[in-house]
């Protein structure tokens, strides 16, 4: 969530090889995901010539055996 422009997430669920995967990628205010590339901003708010990439996210890891079995989430 500290990349420049990121308001949110959205979440996918794609397939690699028959197996789930959730994807992850940050949003900005119009609910556009970010991809590709933006140019790092100093903390006084300057754009600088430091290309970064956006940031995709997943996990390899998946439930029932990683999940946090207190979780609400999992509440019957």
């Amino acid at each position: 969530m500290e990349q420049q422009e990121c308001e949110g997430l959205n979440f996918y669920v794609s397939r690699d090889n028959g197996e789930a995967r959730l994807i992850v990628v940050g949003v900005n205010k119009a609910g556009k995901d970010l991809t590709g590339t933006y140019n790092d901003v100093d903390p006084s708010g300057v754009k600088t010539t430091e290309v970064r990439d956006y940031l995709i996210g997943y996990s390899e890891m998946k439930c029932p055996n990683n999940c946090d079995d207190t979780s609400v989430l999992l509440a019957d």
